[in-house]
């Protein structure tokens, strides 16, 4: 029996402690804090292929497609109470960015994309409580959605635990040594030898990859969410715009993220504040206006340069990294790919160009 140790117990760690532990494998995850609490617990967490895909490099689309089916997979093995296949809005608010949506529109559907463009009219009779741009076409991705991702970590570990997996958290990784061909974390809780070690432990993962001897290059991106109270009429569907990203969130508010630049840069501008970001979102869904946040949370976002960093650590045998931006919307996927590399030697062609083997060259 292979013995995995997962260092990170976000949704990239979770999914792949729970594939490695369903397979057969003998898993200790080990996390800083609370399972779900870190960036997990301060994202927006939607799911959807529109626009990212479109112009992306061949692995990111491959991969990028069949994200949605991996979220049902799971949903099947371990309950699906935190998924919310609500359908996403988007459109373009600022001039400069709605020819470029357009294109891409035009360009998706044609690869046989689920959208449909809809006029603010029919926006409005289906979200009575929105109030889109006027004259602003608007792009129903109906295969979309969110991901409660808290309640996501949860169900995956609990899964994992039927098979076994044990989870040590508020454990900060101390030192990862090589004892032969096997490997020694250490934490204050004491330590765990394993054969493998997964560094997926998000904006620590530099951190972790330094111990180990392995670097693991990061830029470190901080995104502000932002949680209304409840609204007397509801917001059902993800809201992808030009400047803000929407959410519902259970209790009948939304959680904002104010991105402040376009709809194809990754990364919002974070100078807002709560109230600030508040107000924003109330140009587009009035009952905001005037109101307090309930809440917020600053989630500190792990972007690799050039992309998602999956697969075997070239200075260090036996240590596979696995850290992305976009975490939660592509945890199945690495997951998948983690347990088949450390399970059955299994190295997709199509994830060779997330290899750490490209920071050597």
């Amino acid at each position: 029996m292979t013995r995995v140790a997962v260092i990170g117990a976000g949704s990239i760690g979770a999914n792949i402690a729970y594939r490695l532990a369903a397979r057969g494998a003998e898993v200790t995850v080990v996390d800083a804090g609370k399972p779900g609490n870190g960036t997990s617990a301060a994202s927006i967490s939607w799911l959807s292929t529109f626009p990212q895909i479109a112009g992306s490099v061949p692995a990111m689309v491959a991969h990028r497609r069949r994200t949605n089916d991996g979220f049902r997979r799971l949903a099947g093995e371990i309950g699906d109470g935190w998924i919310h296949w609500t359908g996403t809005l988007t459109w373009a608010d600022l001039p400069r960015t709605a020819a470029r949506l357009r294109q891409d529109f035009a360009a998706m559907t044609a690869m046989g994309e689920p959208l449909r463009e809809l006029d603010a009219g029919a926006v409005r009779a289906a979200e009575p409580g929105l109030d889109p741009p006027p004259d602003t076409p608007v792009y129903l991705e109906e295969d979309g959605g969110w991901v409660d991702a808290p309640a996501m970590v949860a169900a995956l570990l609990r899964g994992a635990g039927w098979h076994g997996a044990t989870v040590l958290q508020d454990a900060p990784v101390l030192a990862v040594k090589a004892d032969g061909d096997r490997h020694v974390v250490r934490t204050p809780e004491g330590e765990v030898t394993a054969d493998v070690v997964v560094n997926a432990a998000g904006s620590w993962a530099s951190h972790v990859g330094a111990l180990a001897g392995a670097p693991v290059p990061l830029d470190l991106r901080p995104g502000l969410v932002v949680w209304s109270r409840p609204l007397a009429t509801p917001i059902g569907r993800v809201i992808n715009s030009t400047t803000l990203n929407i959410r519902p969130d259970p209790d009948g508010g939304v959680a904002v993220h104010w991105r402040g630049e376009d709809t194809y840069t990754a990364h919002g501008y974070n100078a807002e504040t709560p109230a600030q970001v508040i107000e924003a979102a109330a140009e587009v869904i009035p009952e905001l206006r005037g109101t307090a946040p309930a809440r917020s949370a600053v989630g500190v976002r792990p972007v690799p340069p050039g992309g998602p960093v999956v697969g075997w650590h070239p200075s260090r045998p036996g240590l596979y990294v696995a850290v992305s931006h976009g975490g939660i919307g592509w945890g199945p996927t690495w997951g998948d790919l983690a347990a088949a590399a450390i399970l059955d030697g299994d190295t997709s062609p199509a994830a060779e160009a997330f290899t750490p083997r490209r920071f050597l060259r």
